[in-house]
């Protein structure tokens, strides 16, 4: 996952990271939505996706900006594997 500040180098560091900054006592600061997302197949295992974020709600500032997002087709599903939000 990359993000504003670099990226960080394992799954540890990403729940780490999420876990102080969006959620509070286990629950969602705020409300997570998508807007103008395309999705384009690289493979036929392979998506690239973009869109803009936006965090809404819970008393704070409204939160936006881009990202893409790559995910491959496993035998348990679709799974991200890279993530770059800025």
């Amino acid at each position: 996952m990359m993000t504003k500040n670099g990226p960080r180098p394992s799954v540890a560091a990403i729940e780490a990271s999420f876990g102080a900054a969006y959620f509070k006592d286990g629950k969602p600061k705020q409300m997570l939505r998508m807007e103008d997302t395309a999705v384009r197949m690289l493979s036929p295992n392979s998506a690239l996706m973009t869109g803009r974020f936006v965090l809404s709600g819970g008393d704070l500032p409204e939160l936006s900006g881009w990202f893409s997002l790559v995910r491959l087709k496993t035998p348990q599903g679709w799974r991200a594997v890279h993530n770059h939000t800025s």
